[in-house]
């Protein structure tokens, strides 16, 4: 072996090292990936999808899973969706209401009620007045409800803290002013 095979041995053996110590998390993004894959196949399969629209759907797929939701949650809002006529785009505003709804503090079985309760409000709506909406018209009136939703519940949220707060205050004895008396 010649020196200079011998020196870009041990210069690619210390880069590995390296980028072993410097990303500890490659194999927990290595199992994200795999639980990724394994969820559009899940998906694909139980719904009958093409790769197609679930490839559209991995943005919010990892972004889901990043914000510690779970592979079931993301199967039911698919499966409800599709039931109550919500695809394509749709299909994609549900998921990032559901990632929102989350990112608001709710947990994900009550995001995915929240939005599956949404979709059906508006499916029943549509039924009622006969129109006819595109997935794209579909998905936004989920997310704006939801949204409003979203809102008001943070509103009732600080009516609440406020409330509590006053009775805090009611309860605490007068302080003196502080001053000297003659």
């Amino acid at each position: 072996m010649s020196d200079f095979q011998i020196y870009a041995r041990s210069m690619i053996m210390s880069l590995i090292l390296a980028l072993s110590l410097a990303s500890p998390n490659l194999p927990m993004a290595q199992d994200k990936n795999q639980e990724i894959d394994r969820l559009k196949v899940q998906i694909q399969e139980e719904n009958k999808l093409s790769m197609k629209e679930i490839d559209v759907l991995e943005p919010e797929l990892r972004r889901h899973l990043q914000n510690k939701g779970h592979g079931d949650t993301v199967r039911a809002l698919v499966h409800n969706s599709l039931q109550n006529g919500c695809k394509g785009t749709c299909l994609g505003e549900a998921l990032r209401t559901l990632n929102r709804s989350m990112s608001k503090g709710l947990t994900h079985k009550e995001a995915l009620e929240m939005v599956t309760g949404q979709m059906r409000q508006e499916m029943q709506e549509r039924d009622r007045k006969q129109l006819k909406w595109s997935d794209q018209e579909f998905g936004e009136r989920i997310r704006t409800k939801m949204e409003a939703r979203l809102i008001e519940r943070e509103r009732l949220h600080e009516r609440k803290m406020d409330r509590k707060d006053m009775k805090g205050m009611k309860h605490q004895k007068p302080q003196s002013s502080g001053g000297m008396k003659r």
